[in-house]
């Protein structure tokens, strides 16, 4: 007999891979051959945070489907300033707020969203 509890039971490593193709549809596209992650029209009309949310999150995409490793899921500010499209310091204060909102987390110098924090940067992308 299963325990009606057992139904609030999550793996945190799993990625609901629906929800974000639709949370970065109408700002991403990732090239399948060069891996680059470019954005749509919409893009340009996000925030520096939106853009790092956005583009990490694609950045877990791509493991999703297999075009990056998954220890290489992370960024480091250096690595996306010219995808962003923000300087250093800019970003780097972005990040960090980021961080403290607990949206991104950090291995080392690189950022990445957890599994865990994909509903929540949903909530920071998405028009309400």
């Amino acid at each position: 007999m299963t325990s009606p509890l057992e139904k609030l039971l999550v793996d945190t490593r799993e990625l609901d891979a629906q929800l974000v193709a639709d949370v970065l549809e109408p700002y991403v596209r990732i090239d399948k051959n060069s891996r680059e992650i470019r954005g749509t029209q919409s893009w340009a009309k996000l925030t520096v945070q939106q853009r790092a949310l956005a583009y990490l999150l694609a950045r877990k995409a791509m493991v999703a489907l297999d075009l990056l490793p998954p220890e290489e899921e992370g960024a480091r500010p250096i690595h996306m300033e010219t995808s962003i499209g923000a300087q250093g310091n800019v970003l780097r204060k972005a990040l960090s707020v980021l961080y403290k909102r607990r949206l991104v987390d950090k291995r080392g110098r690189s950022y990445y969203i957890p599994n865990h924090s994909v509903e929540a940067v949903k909530a920071s992308l998405l028009p309400a």
